[in-house]
């Protein structure tokens, strides 16, 4: 089940934060992942007041009460009113699962409450920002869709699910949460009430290319990769062991290049970043 999402938020100026505005309504798509569950983008709650549903088949709202937002890694898990439903969802699996290149379909309901599909392709992962967080993350790339995506817009791989629409540029390109990262969402959630989270890089790295600093840091010929600690924050993930000046050379048996990238089995040369964002908060 997909439903649509229809959030009334107060409009916010950064350049005018004392101004008081008037509710805005704003729609997003958010696919069913319980039987009275639905899971979104954070981003789409962002100030909002109040949010309902619209799902295939009832004619009148049912109301939605947000469970988890979790700004870091961009979802948000929506709980409805059972008593307002005609029937439970049909929740989805979010496996993970990647094809570059492949070809891949995407599914929305609009306000209209009409069921839309549209195409694209499967185009490349890339770990980068947050538009509701300072953090980075997995994304994956859509190329070449067939109209403009939408918040929270399901992405397929034939029948499989493969991630929710995050952001759209005006090339036609798109960026997903991948499934991997749903399900580590919604596993953390059912294994925690409280949810921890997940983890955050707490040091800033640049790359070592330079062979003059690599000789300063007495960084053998041999030794290709490794990355150097130019600061360290005061929270996060290496935030209690690293120092500044230290040389990163690999994560978790994962060895890391001179760019501060590993070969992942799955997306190829990625951000060392992921190794870390992809554990709860408080996992070794």
């Amino acid at each position: 089940s997909v439903v649509c999402l229809v959030i009334s938020a107060y409009r916010y100026n950064v350049a005018e934060p004392w101004k008081h505005r008037s509710l805005s309504d704003r729609w997003a798509c958010a696919p069913a992942v319980g039987p009275y569950q639905v899971i979104s983008t954070a981003q789409s709650l962002a100030n909002h007041s109040f949010v309902k549903v619209l799902r295939h088949g009832q004619a009148e709202f049912v109301s939605a009460t947000p469970k988890v937002v979790d700004y870091a890694s961009g979802l948000c898990l929506l709980e409805l009113d059972p008593n307002e439903l005609r029937a439970p969802l049909k929740p989805l699996r979010f496996p993970k699962t990647y094809a570059q290149g492949e070809d891949v379909t995407c599914h929305w309901r609009s306000p209209s409450n009409g069921l839309n599909s549209g195409q694209a392709y499967l185009d490349r992962a890339r770990v980068q920002g947050v538009r509701t967080s300072f953090g980075r993350r997995l994304r994956y790339v859509i190329a070449n869709a067939s109209r403009k995506m939408g918040i929270g817009e399901l992405y397929c791989l034939g029948s499989t699910p493969i991630g929710i629409g995050c952001w759209a540029g005006d090339n036609r390109e798109a960026d997903l949460i991948p499934s991997e990262t749903i399900a580590r969402f919604l596993d953390a959630i059912n294994a925690d009430e409280a949810y921890p989270g997940f983890g955050e890089i707490g040091f800033a790295s640049s790359e070592l290319r330079d062979p003059a600093m690599r000789s300063f840091l007495q960084i053998p010929s041999a030794m290709r990769g490794g990355v150097y600690v130019a600061n360290v924050y005061k929270l996060g993930t290496g935030a209690d062991s690293l120092l500044k000046g230290d040389v990163i050379l690999d994560i978790d048996g994962h060895a890391i290049d001179s760019y501060g990238r590993y070969a992942d089995p799955s997306y190829g040369p990625l951000s060392m970043q992921h190794l870390i964002t992809q554990k709860a908060a408080g996992q070794e």
